[in-house]
Formats: C-alpha cells, sequence, structure tokens
C-alpha cells in the first residue's frame, strides 16, 4: 500500500500550538510541555531544518536534566535526539559524545538489550563511521544487528535499519558487492513491512544505486536514483536534505557517463539549495563544491577546478578534520588539479598526503588508497620517464609499507 506524503508543515503547526497551550496551562519545565517541544523539534527535524530542531532538542534535554534526572528514559531520548540533530549538521564528535553519554545512562538504567539501549549502540555507530572510524562502526552495527534480531525480530523496521546502515559501513570500506547484498536485503523486506514510498525504503532504493554506481554499474544506478528522487521529492519534499542527497548522487552518476553538462547543471542546483538549507560549512555543502570541482576537471577548467577542490579542502579540514576520508578526497582531488597544471611537485605532495592518510586511515587494500597509489605511480613515472619507473614503483612500495 502506498505511504501517504506527511504534512510536516501542519504537524509543525498543531506541535507549537500544542507547546504554547501547554506552557500556560502548565508551565514551562512540566514534563509534558517539554515532551510537546521534543516532538516539535522531531517536526522541524523532519522538515530538514536541523539547526531549529537542534535548539528545541537542547531545551528539552535541559529541562529534563532539570526535572526528571539523567537516568530516566526521556532524558536518554533526549540526548539521542539533540546527537542525531548534531550528525544531520556534520558535527560528528560532538555527536559521539552525547551518544556515549546516553549509551552509559541507559546500560544503567535500562540494560543491554532494550530496544532504546540497542538504537543507542547503532547511533553511536553511525557517528563513528561518518568519522571514517570503519572498523569500530561496524562492530557497533552488528552488536545492534544481533540484539535487534533477538530481541524485535528480523524484520522490525529497527532490525532493517540495522541491515542497511552495516551495509553502508561495508561500502565505505570499499567492499561494493557485501554492501549491495546487505542494501537489496533491507529493501525487499522494507518493500513489503513498510511499503515502497517509505523514507526508508526510499532510502534502501538510494542506497543500492550508490553499491551499483561504486561498481561502475551506471545504467541501473541512475535508474534508481531517479525513482529514489521522484520518491523522495514527492514524500519529503524538493528542498529536503535526503533529496538532495539523492539529486547529488543522480548527477554524480551523470558525470561517471561523461555527461558533465547534465551534471554540472544539477550540481549547482543542489549546492544552491543546501547553502540555503544546511549552509555554507555543512558536509553535504562542500561535496556539492567538490564535485562542481570535478566537473570542472572533466571539462578541462583545470584553474576553476583548483579553486573549488581548495574551497573544499579547506572547509573540510576545518569542519571534519584530516584525517577524515573526505578530506583526504580533497587532498587528492587538489593534486589531480595541480598535475593538469603542470605543476608536478605541488601535485606530488598532495598525493602523497593523500596517499599515507588512506593508508593509515582506510588501509592499503582500499579502493581509494589503490587510487592515490595509482595516482602517485604514474605522476613518478611522467617526472622520471620511463627509464626512472622501476625507481618510483620500489619508492612506493616503501611508502605503502606500514612502518612497524
Amino acid at each position: 500500500m502506498a505511504e501517504v506524503a506527511v504534512p510536516y508543515d501542519e504537524v509543525e503547526r498543531i506541535q507549537r500550538q500544542t507547546v504554547e497551550d501547554r506552557q500556560k496551562m502548565l508551565g514551562s519545565d512540566h514534563p509534558e510541555t517539554l515532551t510537546s517541544l521534543n516532538n516539535l523539534a522531531q517536526a522541524l527535524f523532519y522538515r530538514g531544518q536541523y539547526k531549529e530542531a537542534e535548539d528545541l532538542y537542547r531545551q528539552a534535554l535541559a529541562g529534563r536534566e532539570k526535572i526528571l534526572g539523567q537516568g530516566h528514559l526521556d532524558t536518554i531520548k533526549s540526548l539521542n535526539n539533540l546527537a542525531q540533530a548534531l550528525v544531520y549538521l556534520g558535527q560528528f564528535k560532538a555527536a559521539e559524545e552525547l551518544y556515549r553519554k546516553a549509551l552509559v545512562q541507559g546500560e544503567v538504567t535500562l540494560g543491554l538489550e532494550h530496544p532504546y539501549v540497542l538504537q543507542n549502540i547503532h547511533n553511536l555507530g553511525g557517528a563513528l563511521r561518518n568519522q571514517g572510524q570503519h572498523s569500530e562502526a561496524e562492530k557497533l552495527y552488528r552488536q545492534a544487528l544481533i540484539g535487534r534480531e533477538k530481541v524485535l525480530g528480523p524484520e522490525h523496521p529497527d532490525t532493517l535499519q540495522s541491515v542497511n546502515n552495516l551495509g553502508g559501513t561495508f561500502e565505505k570500506m570499499g567492499k561494493y558487492e557485501a554492501a549491495e547484498k546487505l542494501y537489496r536485503q533491507a529493501l525487499a523486506a522494507r518493500e513489503i513491512v513498510l511499503g515502497p514510498e517509505n523514507a526508508d525504503t526510499l532510502q534502501s532504493v538510494h542506497n543500492v544505486a550508490g553499491a551499483l554506481r561504486n561498481q561502475g554499474r551506471y545504467n541501473e544506478a541512475e535508474t534508481l536514483y531517479r525513482k529514489a528522487l521522484a520518491g523522495r521529492e514527492k514524500t519529503l519534499g524538493w528542498n529536503h536534505p535526503n533529496t538532495l542527497r539523492s539529486l547529488n548522487n543522480l548527477a554524480l552518476t551523470l558525470e561517471k557517463q561523461g555527461r558533465y553538462v547534465e551534471a554540472e547543471q544539477i550540481y549547482q542546483k543542489a549546492l544552491a539549495v543546501r547553502e540555503e538549507v544546511l549552509g555554507s560549512k555543512h558536509p553535504d555543502t562542500f561535496q556539492s563544491i567538490n564535485n562542481i570541482g570535478s566537473v570542472r576537471l572533466n571539462q578541462l577548467d583545470y584553474t576553476g577546478a583548483e579553486l573549488l577542490y581548495r574551497q573544499a579542502l579547506e572547509g573540510r579540514k576545518e569542519v571534519l578534520g584530516l584525517d577524515h576520508p573526505d578530506t583526504l578526497q580533497s587532498v587528492s582531488n587538489l593534486g589531480k588539479a595541480l598535475e593538469k597544471l603542470d605543476r608536478l611537485e605541488e601535485a606530488e605532495a598532495q598525493y602523497r598526503e593523500a596517499l599515507d592518510g588512506r593508508v593509515k586511515l582506510l588501509g592499503r587494500e582500499h579502493p581509494h588508497t589503490l587510487q592515490s597509489t595509482e595516482d602517485l605511480t604514474l605522476l613518478m613515472k611522467r617526472k622520471a620517464g620511463d627509464n626512472g619507473l622501476e625507481k618510483a614503483e620500489t619508492s612506493l612500495r616503501e611508502l605503502v609499507v606500514p612502518s612497524e
């Protein structure tokens, strides 16, 4: 059965009125008023208004800690909700700290097998994955999945969420076929349990498309991205962050097919809306800037690409840190632009920085690490000439072998 689109603007209006009524009747610190405040924050969150949601979640958390205490279930829920908003605002380290605080309180109050504690474990895995800590994230996702299968059953929406996000971790680790398998498992179950137009089902469609794109199956990926985009525009709206992710990834797939003009038009549209909705320093905004740079590079506008890559790199360094996979992607991309501009020494420095970071963070066998190895090999060959290739390859082998 098709899911009816949720009228989020109407939900927000009702929740605002409820907060006002309860503040007048019960006072600002009454538990029911705080519940209404939390619900209003959730309504804003689901509309993609993450900053406004964060502010209200903080108010609800402060009130619940004061009135109910730190070990109360509602207080733990507020910690999780605030952390989730911070994740969507790109503040991953701050979110991790809140998730860990909620997990400690939840284990004491509720026990390890309580569904909300399992949700907390799952969420902590997501915060770590977003910081590039993929092995740690995988362990937490598996722990949450095992617990949810036991407590909730294999077809419960929360269990399927764990299946989906474990697939996402595999994708980040470069295990694309394993990711596709889990994504399809979650998609098949969600279509039955939740319906084809449910937000979680559309997320699965989007994710399967990503796994296909990473395997070079661009036509299949394009079809699924268009399906996810149409569904999200219908149910979430055209300016929702999740809709923009499908829009961005559709453009990425078109770029992979060599359809650069179409891709740039879509990237520019996504960037304009992301700057308006998420702000100029959100990771998704930097992703759009980076992607426009890639299109410019493919269209032989190397100077334009360099400027955009530098903008994305500086932003990612500030927001995500030097050791994040996205930052290392920007380091590598800047190297490509510099190489095209025949600034080979500068390009080599960028390639070496990207390779060193990827070896440490992702491992030698990750596709991104292998790409960095190839980029640096070809550059060194270009600098040394064919006769210097053996020396270049020997130098690279020494570089990518981790020290004891």
